[in-house]
């Protein structure tokens, strides 16, 4: 069984783009964004895929998968890659960071280059301490 199956990933997602102060996006306003784009889908039926109630085969179709990361402004291979997949740590890695700069209360951050790993722990660190 995996450790991050498609409704982890999806609330980690709900979980991470939103401001300190803002509650997370409603399944209602990503539903409303997936029926915007030509999806036949229902509330109801996005919440048991997040659930983790097995989707039907609309809701984990590429398209709509994309669309969902697409709403986040975030890459689709969080949501499509194997968990033992180099992209998804790396992915994941930059979720959990970005995590940790909302809880620590900052509003805006530029990176200069390509950040690694250890950079971003680094910084984690930093913020913890």
């Amino acid at each position: 069984m995996s450790n991050f199956p498609m409704s982890r990933r999806i609330d980690a997602l709900f979980d991470t783009f939103h401001l300190v102060d803002e509650a997370e996006k409603s399944n209602e306003t990503l539903v409303s964004y997936l029926v915007e784009r030509g999806h036949n889908i229902s509330v109801e039926a996005f919440e048991q895929l997040r659930s983790g109630v097995a989707g039907t085969p609309e809701m984990t179709s590429a398209a709509v998968v994309a669309d969902i990361a697409g709403f986040f402004r975030f890459s689709t291979d969080y949501l499509t890659a194997s968990e033992d997949d180099q992209r998804f740590k790396d992915l994941q890695e930059q979720l959990d960071t970005l995590r940790v700069f909302r809880q620590q209360g900052v509003k805006r951050l530029r990176f200069r280059g390509q950040p690694s790993s250890s950079d971003r722990a680094a910084l984690i660190r930093a913020l913890r301490a």
